[in-house]
């Protein structure tokens, strides 16, 4: 089994991003001489191949481009995060139950 290291090297070989040399021919020269190293290579680049014939990249129309933007800016695409009214209430109400049911804790503990 080969290492993360190895990993990331064969994956930046294949996507031509190493740009010294010598690293690159390292790495060649390890493929070589490795035979898992080049399964690795070969299974990458067998999924590097694979995932771009499956899943083409496809331009999103610029009118649904405009109109995810004017939704934005006008701020009709709510946050999920932003509690609606009802939230709110449970919200609080929940956390006076909490704080009563603290208090109580610290009451029997006081006494008992």
């Amino acid at each position: 089994m080969i290492d993360y290291q190895t990993e990331k090297e064969i994956t930046a070989l294949l996507e031509k991003e190493i740009k010294n040399s010598s690293e690159e021919d390292n790495i060649k020269s390890s493929i070589e001489n490795n035979l898992e190293i080049n399964k690795e290579l070969i299974l990458q680049s067998f999924i590097k191949t694979t995932t771009q014939e499956k899943f083409k990249f496809y331009k999103v129309p610029d009118n649904l481009k405009e109109k995810i933007l004017r939704k934005i800016n006008s701020g009709t695409i709510g946050s999920p995060y932003i509690p609606n009214e009802h939230s709110q209430k449970l919200i609080i109400y929940g956390s006076v139950a909490l704080i009563i049911f603290g208090i109580i804790l610290v009451i029997i503990n006081l006494f008992f």
